[in-house]
């Protein structure tokens, strides 16, 4: 009996799962899915040739899974399982009502999860800003020019890592670019909207510090949580022109991006941005200097070659003269 029950309850496909009571002396085998899965007949059925253990043997009887069913707001309707969701209202039915019976639902907006929602926004915000600024603001250290190859395997790989930081730091120092999709951002969000009741982020307690801070956000809980008691919606819409504009301008920062450094993605024969055609010019370069290079060595290695062969002749005719001359014994 164990064995049949563990094959049924480790079992991936069946989804039921099977056990006995030894006080009723009674198994018990029941589906995991919630509802009635089978509307057309019986959830559980036993076939094939070992049918009979279960309905002989066992004299298993099935009963099947039912939903829950309710009426709301004077629509009768029905569920697989006791917790669903309705038009964003999520629903949990805790117990039977008799018939007849009503049970009144107040809902009421989950304020505390939209004034975390809004923190972590606003951490976000800073978090991007700042990396932007850092970058923005970086060293630069001309002194650091990049490794070679050859000069990575004289060093270890810790003063690799840290010569190249050093070497790549201060990059984007002043970048017009990134300096233009920075002040795009802070305009983004600071500007006053064109319409609607609440039209600037200082309205609902979110506002800048010192212009040192570089346009870091400060959140003031207590103002917006006095907005969102007074007027929840007029605080959406103000979320949602806001956002619009910062996708819209991130969006087109991001292609800006793209098409003066090229992205992971690109291709290198297929890169068609600044940095990129730069590049392929650059390698184009090397590639036209390389077989310069080559060409001046083949020349230099024939002349070495000529070279070689005539001293060889001169040597041979030095000594055929030297032994030409050389004086003979009588």
């Amino acid at each position: 009996m164990n064995t049949v029950f563990n094959r049924i309850n480790s079992s991936q496909t069946l989804g039921m799962h099977a056990f006995y009571d030894e006080f009723s002396r009674r198994v018990s085998l029941a589906s995991s899915f919630t509802g009635n899965n089978n509307p057309v007949g019986a959830d559980i059925g036993f076939e094939g040739t070992g049918a009979a253990f279960f309905t002989t043997t066992l004299r298993l009887a099935v009963t099947d899974g039912q939903n829950a069913q309710f009426t709301l707001n004077g629509l009768a309707t029905e569920r697989p399982t006791n917790n669903f969701t309705i038009s964003g209202v999520t629903f949990t039915l805790r117990n039977t009502l008799a018939v007849g019976a009503t049970a009144t639902v107040t809902v009421t907006p989950d304020r505390d999860a939209v004034v975390r929602n809004i923190e972590e926004f606003v951490t976000l915000y800073n978090t991007t800003l700042e990396r932007f600024n850092a970058q923005l603001s970086a060293e630069r250290h001309r002194d650091f020019l990049p490794l070679t190859e050859e000069q990575k395997k004289g060093m270890r790989e810790d003063d690799v890592k840290r010569w190249q930081e050093r070497a790549r730091s201060g990059l984007l120092r002043g970048d017009d670019l990134l300096e233009r999709i920075v002040n795009q951002m802070r305009r983004d969000f600071n500007d006053p909207l064109t319409d609607g009741v609440l039209r600037q982020m200082s309205a609902i307690g979110i506002s800048t510090g010192h212009h040192a801070e570089r346009g870091r956000l400060h959140l003031d809980v207590s103002r917006l949580r006095t907005e969102l008691e007074r007027d929840p919606n007029a605080v959406q819409a103000l979320f949602q022109g806001v956002a619009g504009r910062l996708r819209t301008s991130l969006d087109t920062g991001g292609r800006e991006i793209n098409a003066q450094a090229g992205s992971s993605s690109s291709f290198i024969l297929a890169d068609s941005s600044v940095i990129g055609q730069q590049m392929q010019r650059l390698n184009q370069r090397i590639d036209r200097e390389n077989d310069r290079i080559a060409r001046v060595e083949d020349r230099l290695w024939r002349q070495f070659t000529s070279l070689e062969r005539a001293m060889e002749r001169m040597n041979s005719q030095s000594a055929w003269l030297a032994q030409q001359f050389a004086p003979r014994q009588r």
